[in-house]
């Protein structure tokens, strides 16, 4: 989305962009500039995700974050913050206080709330930090709702929610989907879509929960799409299960309409999120499924088909229920779901950044 969203403000002519990323990250470094048409991006030291509230203090790297931005003259600056913890260096590089600065903000919950090691100390070493912002771009009504009580700041500090993408997946053939993932014809599948990360995606939950299914419906398929650090971990739940033949690991999946077309319902067990995509793209394409009562998945799934997070027991209940469901008594909250994903997307996903990053302007 960030790209996307750089894209855009690059493409709408209304700004001229620069941008900063690390080094390291070629990837990422290369999409910005790309997006941006830049031919480089000022370098900046990545900051390591173990304890990053800890690294954000690190005083050689803000030494070099504070050389790399010191020649930058800018009206404005857009900061990606995945979390408040993690991006929020130029905060405390001593920055020109002339130039306003706006946080696009993916997860807003604390460190604390969340159950992370040390996550109050985290927490307050991060609220230095955010608290410098003028302003915050947050994915989802519920984040924004809960902001000033997580991340209190000076009352001038402007809250908004920004829109998602509208997403562009498309339903395909069912037989050709499975067929392209090597997934048989006739056995019921659910899937999992999503960075193999168990602290915040939950495939632990997902992996209990199968364990119980499957102990009634034997031929029950569950297939995960993503990649991650905790991959080993997650395959590791998985044959302490016993659930080897129950379980395909697709890894990286760029063709998300085939996915979505290839199975029968959706898991999202997630224990945070912002707002995931694939909850947008699933009732897109048409695809029930059971989420977690979380963040932006409170704005966009069914009430009626979330649970809480954590629970497999309420996650098994939840799915044996949907696959028992003829398909037509689905309708109405998939029909219900699009008519929310209207209201939270938009074709031109720079436009209420663009907004944001004007009023910070003129505010200043």
């Amino acid at each position: 989305m960030l790209c996307e969203v750089v894209s855009g403000l690059a493409s709408g002519g209304g700004f001229e962009l620069m941008v900063a990323a690390p080094a390291e990250n070629a990837e990422l470094t290369g999409r910005l500039t790309d997006a941006a048409g830049v031919e480089s991006a000022l370098a900046v030291p990545a900051q390591a995700l173990p304890l990053a509230a800890f690294d954000l203090y690190d005083p050689r790297r803000i030494r070099a974050v504070r050389k790399a931005l010191s020649g930058v003259v800018a009206d404005v600056m857009l900061l990606n913050l995945p979390s408040a913890e993690y991006g929020a260096t130029p905060l405390l590089a001593k920055r020109d206080p002339a130039i306003p600065v706006v946080g696009f903000m993916h997860v807003s919950g604390t460190m604390g709330d969340l159950g992370f090691r040390l996550g109050r100390i985290r927490e307050g070493l991060a609220r230095r930090a955010v608290s410098r912002l003028d302003s915050v771009c947050l994915l989802s009504g519920q984040a924004a709702r809960a902001y000033p009580r997580q991340w209190p700041a000076d009352e001038s500090t402007e809250i908004n929610v920004v829109r998602m993408p509208k997403p562009t997946v498309k339903a395909i053939d069912r037989g050709q989907a499975r067929q392209g993932f090597g997934l048989p014809p006739d056995r019921p599948v659910v899937g999992m879509a999503g960075r193999l990360t168990i602290k915040q995606k939950g495939q632990d939950t997902l992996v209990e929960a199968a364990r119980s299914l499957v102990a009634d419906r034997p031929e029950l398929l569950f297939v995960v799409a993503g990649d991650g650090q905790d991959r080993a971990k997650v395959e590791g739940l998985i044959a302490a299960a016993g659930l080897e033949d129950n379980f395909s690991m697709l890894g990286q999946v760029s063709d998300m309409s085939a996915f979505l077309s290839a199975i029968d319902l959706i898991a999202i067990p997630s224990r945070f999120e912002g707002l995931p995509l694939i909850a947008l793209e699933a009732l897109t394409v048409g695809v029930p499924g059971v989420a977690t009562s979380v963040d932006g998945l409170c704005d966009a799934w069914p009430a009626e088909w979330r649970v809480e997070p954590g629970d497999p027991t309420a996650l098994a209940d939840a799915l044996g229920h949907l696959l028992d469901t003829e398909s037509a008594a689905r309708q109405h909250f998939i029909s219900s779901g699009r008519d929310r994903i209207k209201q939270l997307t938009s074709t031109d996903a720079a436009a209420d950044v663009a907004a944001c990053l004007e009023r910070a302007v003129a505010r200043d």
